[in-house]
Order: C-alpha cells, then structure tokens, then sequence
C-alpha cells in the first residue's frame, strides 16, 4: 500500500513519493494508488536485488524505484454515473467496476514519454 514504511517522518514520505506522484498526475498508464514503498534494507526477501544495491552504494538521500509494467493490460477504475427520474423524483447513483485497458506499441511509448516528462518535473528543467 501507500502506507510509509518504517514510521518514516512526513518529510521523508513526501521525498520518498514525489516522482510516483508526479508520474501518476501526467500518465494514465500508472497508477499512485497501486504503488507500494518497502524499506528494502530491512526486508529480506529483497537482499541482493538492484534497488537494495543502489539504495545502499548512494545512500539514503537517494529513492530508487522499480516500475513494472504488464505485458497484457492495466487496470483502470471506470464510474458510471447514472440519473433515474422515475416517480417525479431525481436520483443519481455511481457504478464503479474495473475495466482492462490493453497495452499496445502507442501506449508503451506514451508511458515512456511520460516518464521522461515527470523526470524533467521533478527536477524542474522546464
């Protein structure tokens, strides 16, 4: 989940999630809600991966981030608003289901764009 890992200090939760957080607001293809922080240092089951060797060779000043990304489709939360005035009354209702939008060559590229784009947010190169 989103939660902050180890009782991190607000400051460093913010640190920590800026680019996600930058990369969800300029790309559709990736999800905030769906991003998972892990102290990897403390986790075993991550010892010896990339992240927890770059991670540990910069130091603690440095976020380093895995992103994944399916082969098949994304997940995307679609709400249906409805209107009933039946009886003389309105009322309105919202269906929320999950919807699979499949990946293709165009949205890869997209998804590429964006990332380089939230790259040049976060360093403020504009």
């Amino acid at each position: 989940g989103r939660d902050r890992i180890g009782g991190s200090s607000e400051a460093a939760w913010l640190a920590e999630s800026k680019f996600p957080r930058l990369l969800a607001a300029r790309s559709s293809g990736f999800s905030f809600e769906q991003t998972r922080f892990m102290d990897d240092n403390t986790d075993p089951s991550k010892e010896g991966t990339g992240r927890q060797a770059l991670g540990t060779l910069l130091g603690p000043s440095v976020h380093c981030y895995t992103l994944e990304v399916s082969f098949f489709a994304s997940s995307s939360e679609v709400t249906t608003l409805t209107t009933n005035t039946a009886f003389g009354a309105a009322t309105a209702s919202a269906l929320t289901k999950q919807q699979l939008l499949p990946f293709t060559p165009e949205s890869y590229r997209q998804l590429g764009r964006d990332l380089a784009l939230s790259f040049v947010d976060y360093y403020g190169l504009e």
